[in-house]
């Protein structure tokens, strides 16, 4: 789209932006992709996530965050989402690997999930919970994958609240995501470079170790969770005021439901020591702990120098 050498878009770049970009419908997506400007959706769920504090590089993420968790919100015409988690001794969680696709069956989602499994060994996968069957069958391709004995119960279901008097379901997790997305009250962004303190949850850029959906790039939807948080909202009414305290259903939600899931789960567990994980030269879990090792150890040299 863009000729580098000549510093202007080119020919297939200028129509991709009267055709596609100036079509878009007008709000903060057009207001961003076409017009440039710095704005985000009105009434989010989660306004306190910024980019340049939750999004992070591979090699900020401490050497001790060796716990592997796994979260997971099914999908098929609309997208599914796979999170995985690496969290340390101070209960901090960073999103180290993603997979975000529509159109895949249940099979090929535990084509992924064991591809994850061999790259980062998985302690759990909190699934939801209105999928027991899609659950029993990664444990099944999981049990065969890891060579166990007896059936493995890596993937399980995500907790919930019990419905409310009237039966209506109750949505969870909302405050859990919040609580580990603030900073220490009073704390500014400067320019310090290293995470902020408070913030419990990152999300390490580049983390889509198995591509991009392209049918969902040509369709102007998110590819990825941090797109959607950016989208995440309440509905509104006709003066654009919050109508309620639930997320708007037209909101791609697919893998803010992910993070949900996690968040909860984590809440109600006490850290401990996981074991090694016995990642197999030449996987990405084996160059991620190698790049740690190699980070880790040039900030211990700058210190001490």
């Amino acid at each position: 789209y863009f000729d580098h050498d000549k510093d202007e878009w080119n020919e297939r770049g200028q129509s991709f932006i009267v055709e596609d970009l100036a079509c878009l419908p007008n709000g903060p997506i057009k207001d961003r992709m076409y017009f440039g400007k710095w704005v985000a959706e009105g009434g989010l769920v989660w306004p306190q996530f910024r980019r340049d504090i939750h999004c992070i590089n591979r090699s900020q993420v401490p050497e001790d965050a060796d716990w592997i968790v796994g979260s997971m919100d099914f999908g098929f015409s609309k997208a599914g989402a796979l999170n995985i988690w690496a969290i340390d001794k101070d209960k901090r969680a960073f999103r180290i690997a993603e997979v975000y696709r529509t159109k895949w069956t249940i099979e090929q989602w535990a084509d992924a999930v064991c591809e994850l499994d061999s790259m980062f060994k998985m302690s759990a996968l909190v699934c939801d919970s209105a999928r027991p069957d899609d659950i029993r069958s990664l444990n099944n391709r999981l049990t065969k994958h890891r060579n166990a004995g007896s059936t493995v119960t890596v993937a399980q279901k995500c907790y919930k609240r019990p419905q409310t008097g009237d039966g209506s379901k109750q949505l969870f997790g909302l405050d859990h995501v919040r609580e580990m997305m603030s900073p220490t009250p009073g704390w500014q962004p400067g320019e310090d470079l290293g995470l902020a303190p408070g913030v419990r949850l990152f999300f390490v850029n580049d983390a889509q170790v198995l591509g991009v959906d392209q049918d969902l790039l040509r369709a102007f939807k998110p590819v990825h969770t941090v797109a959607e948080i950016e989208e995440y909202r309440f509905p509104k009414d006709d003066d654009g005021n919050p109508t309620d305290e639930k997320p708007d259903k037209d909101c791609e939600d697919h893998g803010c439901d992910s993070v949900r899931y996690f968040a909860t789960w984590l809440d109600r567990r006490k850290p401990g020591k996981p074991p090694e994980p016995d990642f197999e030269p030449g996987t990405i879990g084996y160059r991620w702990k190698q790049r740690a090792a190699r980070a880790a150890q040039a900030d211990r040299d700058k210190r001490i120098a």
